[in-house]
């Protein structure tokens, strides 16, 4: 049901509005001055203002200011009389979207009620669809950050691979190489223990490539303080890397 507010300081002219408005139920509020009028727009948003210009404490002129400056969506009808037309261009310079003359007409008042009605209606659609692309947009956003930390793990994953391989060839040469001056030339004890040391050192790398090569999937999860860390799973087990 539309909400309507009737804004006049004449209860004849709020009973006469009130009278033709209830034939197209209507849900009814009325103001006998600017002041309630604003009170009245925050308590019920009504869908239509029809304010009269001249009212006591303060005016239709004001009223219309203040009302599409907190409510733009909310359609507002200036009345005015036959002779004031210099009303009309200030009622529209002020942010009213329609006016209506007194004395005024029966069907006159209901088209004009539903003009308005139907400019509400195309603008709460409008806002609708605003928000309906609003949450389409963030959802766009959200996928492009998902596809971004894909390409990164993506990434991570080459990197691996070439690491692997750019790593365990020297490596192996390195391990053999160390084998043969321990097992086929005699060499101080002292150069022995070095040539060890080199080994272990040389197989623990081994063992890290291997590790690497193993590891099955790798993603990028939140940490604390907006951070990412990388968590990589070798054989369904969980390892996490604080990255970036």
């Amino acid at each position: 049901m539309s909400k309507i507010l009737i804004v006049d300081d004449s209860p004849f002219i709020r009973m006469k509005c009130r009278k033709i408005l209830e034939e197209e139920n209507f849900e009814l509020f009325e103001a006998d001055n600017g002041e309630t009028a604003i009170q009245l727009v925050e308590e019920v948003c009504p869908d239509v203002v029809l304010l009269d210009v001249v009212m006591p404490k303060l005016d239709g002129f004001s009223a219309c200011r203040q009302i599409k400056e907190r409510h733009p969506e909310i359609p507002v009808i200036i009345v005015t009389t036959m002779a004031s037309k210099d009303d009309i261009v200030k009622g529209l310079t002020y942010g009213s979207d329609d006016y209506i003359v007194k004395p005024f007409k029966e069907p006159e008042l209901k088209a004009r009620i539903a003009a308005m009605l139907r400019i509400k209606t195309l603008y709460d659609k409008v806002k609708e669809k605003n928000k309906e692309l609003e949450l389409t947009n963030l959802e766009l956003k959200n996928t492009k950050d998902k596809l971004r930390q894909q390409e990164k793990v993506a990434l991570i994953g080459q990197l691996m691979v070439g690491i692997h391989h750019e790593i365990r060839n020297p490596l192996t040469a390195v391990l053999a190489n160390s084998q043969i001056l321990l097992r086929h030339f005699e060499l101080p004890e002292e150069g022995r223990g070095f040539l060890g040391d080199i080994e272990d050192q040389a197989k623990k790398i081994r063992d890290i490539l291997d590790q690497i090569k193993e590891m099955d999937l790798v993603e990028v999860i939140d940490y604390v303080d907006g951070t990412k860390m990388i968590q990589i799973k070798k054989n369904s087990k969980p390892e996490n890397f604080d990255i970036f």
